[in-house]
């Protein structure tokens, strides 16, 4: 087994927010310990022609809104990230270090 503290929140604050925006239509920006899957989640909801406001919303409602924001961020966002789109996010190489560790245990 092997672990690693993360600089930051979670994976999705990796992500770069050009490729959040080519995905979802949404232009935010966050810090290292935001919560990204709820800004997308609030943002997407805040331009939807819901007429309830995020705060408003259910508990239940908005935690369903930020799963679903989550799995695209992870899939959908994370399939439009590029080296240079990573450099930028990540300039001290974080997650490739990762991925050669694991690489070396794999190997």
């Amino acid at each position: 087994s092997y672990a690693y503290i993360t600089k930051k929140l979670e994976l999705e604050n990796y992500l770069h927010p050009d490729a959040i925006k080519e995905v979802f239509g949404i232009t935010i920006s966050f810090g290292d310990n935001d919560d990204v899957p709820t800004i997308v989640a609030q943002a997407v909801h805040n331009l939807s022609e819901s007429k309830n406001d995020w705060a408003s919303l259910t508990q239940d409602n908005k935690k369903k809104k930020c799963s679903a924001a989550k799995k695209r961020l992870n899939a959908e966002v994370a399939a439009k990230m590029t080296v240079e789109r990573l450099k930028e996010c990540d300039p001290e190489g974080e997650l490739e270090n990762w991925l050669r560790e694991i690489a070396t245990r794999l190997s």
